[in-house]
């Protein structure tokens, strides 16, 4: 049997379609391209290879080379690698040698080159160990769904700069698309942290609201082909602020909660403000901003102050939160929009769905030309200036928020260089990413001095000026959607609350035990039928709809517990990290009923 037999035989049993992919591959590839890769033993005996002239491998020792870089590259606490390339294997190997116990992913876009591979060494011992996924030949956007069947957030990357120069192009967009989601995974989780108490606090306070405010999904196509302005709040909006009555003439005006206070100095009243932080301070941006008409688009989760401070209607989206989407799915489903971690992102999505086109972005920048992160007189520059003295003057609140993210330089529309920051970049990526979804939705962008965004080109104010007004036909159509109510049964958010308060406290009731015999074990020892006692507390806690919104408080330490689950672990352990689970789910249940048994709903 031939080394390739051997190792794709052994391949075949963990990822089935991998010799469909290979052999799929080989139809495609031309024997000329194989021809590029000279192999030839090196000093030590092993085989090394060379790719157009280039050694990928060391031509004298190439195993303690593959040694070297992983001592070098590789953090002791990393629990998952990601190797940007195979090439003979030998860093693989090196890796499973020193972390036997620790996952990777091998990312290889060279179909030829990894059945060359097989056919030079052994692989067999590194590919029974099943320690390892694999991404071959694929487009670099397929990294994504690996990535979220990574439960860590410790990875780490590792490549052969040989094989990094030899597919430049691929493997800096690999690299790219890695950083985005780890970053953008590294914010959720910290955010998940930081207000998962209040997002729970939040819907609880606002329940009564899913009986008043209408769905988002009633806008759907309601403004299709119609010219939408977008007013994010950017320092490129003070150039837009002067044509803004004249504006509203000829568009849809769709405003960020941030920018709202602007609009309405200049006698602007946007057609929608959308709003969709739970936080208390982000409700400040609305502070003397009195709303008559302009529709409010905001979710169940945001800070109740804001429904407070409005006149007109409010539409609701979706919220990704459990409690919010259980009560939803009781009561009204109010439609999704899709969130990049700003509002700005929301609202354009809600501008698409409404059906507009084109989309034309106002102080969109996702960066700071001239140095600036709003436009001049926003709520963050006015709270700067009155929490400024002596010891703490505005400047050094300015330069934190332009050097408190990791800045670094990109383009703007005009080829200039400007600051922008790796928060920014989250949003970056993900309008570029819709601008290849979504290229029916013509977009483009007022702001010259802005991030250029790829998909998004520049246009010229002049343009839009030039528009026929629409005002009329905008406001009939505003007119009866201020007029609509959602359309619930007698009691239905009542039979909604009701049935999952009780849920709840069964789960209470269920968790109390959980804890109760684990402690029992902990303390006396593994008992079997203690054992069977809380396989059947496990189970009736499976069946009941209300353990997702328990478990939302729980996800870092879920997170936890799946990043070390392919670890061994003593029986010990496993009963410490079964009395953690339950105690964390207690805490969580007790936090759920006290904010809900006081909600607005129930007083």
């Amino acid at each position: 049997m031939t080394l390739y037999q051997k190792n794709t035989d052994a391949l075949k049993f963990l990822f089935p379609g991998i010799l469909k992919t290979l052999e799929e591959s080989l139809s495609r590839e031309s024997l000329a391209s194989e021809e590029e890769y000279e192999f030839s033993p090196s000093k030590s005996g092993d085989v090394t290879l060379r790719i157009k002239g280039v050694f990928i491998h060391s031509r004298h020792y190439p195993q303690r080379e593959a040694e070297k870089l992983i001592e070098r590259e590789i953090n002791e606490d990393s629990e998952y690698c990601l190797f940007y390339g195979f090439g003979l294997g030998y860093h693989i190997e090196a890796f499973h040698r020193r972390y036997p116990e620790t996952l990777f992913a091998i990312i290889e876009p060279d179909t030829a080159l990894f059945r060359q591979a097989l056919k030079q060494r052994d692989f067999t011992s590194l590919i029974k160990s099943g320690k390892f996924n694999i991404l071959l030949g694929s487009e670099v956007d397929g990294v994504t769904i690996l990535l979220n069947t990574i439960k860590t957030s410790r990875i780490q990357t590792c490549m052969l700069r040989p094989v990094y120069l030899n597919n430049r192009g691929y493997y800096d967009k690999l690299d790219k698309t890695v950083r985005d989601f780890l970053t953008k995974r590294e914010i959720n989780t910290n955010t998940h942290r930081r207000f998962s108490r209040l997002w729970i606090s939040n819907i609880s306070k606002n329940v009564h609201l899913l009986g008043e405010a209408p769905a988002v999904q009633n806008i759907r196509n309601k403004f299709a082909g119609k010219p939408a302005l977008l007013i994010a709040a950017g320092p490129g909006l003070t150039e837009i602020l002067p044509h803004l009555a004249a504006l509203r003439e000829k568009l849809l005006l769709v405003c960020v909660d941030t920018a709202l206070r602007c609009c309405l100095e200049r006698g602007v009243e946007p057609d929608f403000t959308v709003l969709t932080d739970p936080q208390y301070w982000n409700t400040r941006h609305l502070d003397r901003c009195h709303l008559k008409t302009s529709i409010l688009i905001s979710d169940v989760s945001s800070y109740p102050t804001v429904f407070r401070q409005t006149e007109g209607p409010v539409f609701f989206c979706s919220t990704p939160f459990p409690l919010g989407q259980y009560l939803e799915a009781r009561t009204e489903v109010k439609g999704k929009l899709k969130s990049g971690g700003s509002v700005a992102t929301a609202a354009w999505d809600f501008i698409r769905t409404a059906g507009c086109s084109p989309i034309y972005c106002a102080g969109l920048d996702l960066a700071f030309p001239g140095r600036q992160t709003h436009y001049k007189g926003s709520t963050f520059e006015e709270r700067v200036h009155t929490f400024s003295h002596r010891f703490q003057p505005g400047e050094n609140a300015g330069w934190q928020a332009l050097y408190s993210g990791n800045p670094y330089r990109v383009q703007d529309y005009e080829g200039q260089s400007l600051l922008t920051d790796q928060r920014m970049k989250i949003y970056i990526s993900w309008f570029e990413k819709q601008m290849i979804e979504h290229h029916e939705v013509r977009t483009f962008n007022l702001s010259g001095k802005g991030v250029k965004l790829e998909g998004m080109p520049r246009e010229d104010i002049s343009t839009l000026l030039g528009f026929s007004e629409i005002r009329n036909e905008l406001d009939r159509e505003l007119e009866k959607l201020s007029a609509l109510k959602p359309q619930l049964r007698k009691n239905q958010i009542t039979d909604a609350m009701t049935e999952l308060l009780r849920e709840l406290e069964d789960l209470s009731s269920l968790s109390k035990q959980g804890l109760e015999y684990s402690t029992i074990m902990e303390q006396d020892g593994i008992d079997q039928k203690v054992m069977d006692r809380l396989s059947e507390i496990d189970q009736k806690i499976m069946g009941l709809g209300g353990r997702e919104i328990a478990g939302f408080f729980l996800l870092p330490i879920l997170e936890g517990f799946l990043a070390d689950s392919h670890k061994k672990k003593t029986p010990e352990e496993v009963l410490h990290q079964s009395s953690e689970f339950y105690k964390a789910l207690c805490i969580s249940l007790t936090f759920h009923l006290s904010q809900l048994k006081k909600s607005s709903f129930n007083n």
